[in-house]
């Protein structure tokens, strides 16, 4: 009975042994994922800045007159709208110094937020983060002055959606190819960690069965390595100790 209960107690550590290995395989799993979120996070939120600076920094050379109603350049709106992803873009609008909209494009079931616009030269050019009407999200906002003559006129609002964290159908096989290998390595390492354990197991049940039989003898268990070399001094060990035994 002793026996049979040592054997239970080792298939149970074994089989915990096997739950660890598969919750830090997800782990690590998760970990990665996160890791990649985080990356595109941030290389996106890099492309929308770059892009969103740049063209900032174009439309304010344009003249005020040409981007308001009526002017020649107005239509430059409407590419800035059809030129962009739809998932990123969120408006265009030109407003007064004052912040009142003169000119706007704005993507569908969206509206441009209020914005106090800067009164100081140095921040005329900037970038702000704003929240959407209706809980729509938020968007980051770049801004830039449109000149007349040497005085400010209005300014350019340029929105995009800020980027989220999800992953598209298109991102699928990626991540797939990420955590397949890892998730296969598991059994693997499973597989290899129960050879290497089953000699210590073999071991145990051994001893025991010394213990309950009050007997101490020779273990017969195969096993390489370090565990090899510790069965033979364990067996020379218990020659010697019979030998003392049988000498008093």
């Amino acid at each position: 009975m002793h026996i049979h209960r040592n054997s239970r107690k080792t298939l149970l550590k074994s089989d915990r042994t096997g739950l660890l290995i598969v919750a830090a395989s997800l782990m690590a799993i998760a970990a990665i994922v996160y890791l990649v979120f985080e990356s595109q996070h941030e290389q996106r939120l890099a492309s929308i800045r770059t892009q969103g600076v740049s063209i900032v920094r174009a439309l304010s050379g344009v003249p005020y007159e040409q981007l308001a109603p009526g002017g020649s350049q107005q239509n430059i709106l409407q590419v800035l709208r059809h030129g962009a992803r739809d998932n990123e873009f969120a408006y265009v609008g030109i407003v007064s110094a004052q912040g009142i909209a003169v000119n706007e494009v704005v993507a569908d079931g969206l509206i441009i937020p209020p914005a106090t616009m800067p009164t100081e030269p140095s921040a005329w050019l900037g970038e702000a983060r704003r929240e959407l009407a209706g809980g729509q999200g938020e968007v980051i906002e770049f801004h830039g002055p449109l000149l007349a003559g040497g005085e400010l006129r209005g300014f350019v609002r340029l929105g995009y959606r800020s980027p989220g964290f999800g992953v598209g159908a298109g991102e699928l096989p990626f991540f797939a190819a990420v955590a397949l290998p890892v998730f296969l390595l598991v059994p693997l390492f499973y597989f290899l960690l129960r050879r290497e354990i089953r000699p210590v197991r073999a071991a145990n049940e051994e001893i025991s069965r010394m213990i309950d039989g009050d007997q101490i003898g020779q273990m017969q268990v195969s096993a390489t390595g370090e565990l090899g070399d510790f069965m033979r001094r364990f067996n020379k060990f218990v020659e010697i100790a019979g030998a003392r035994i049988e000498g008093l």
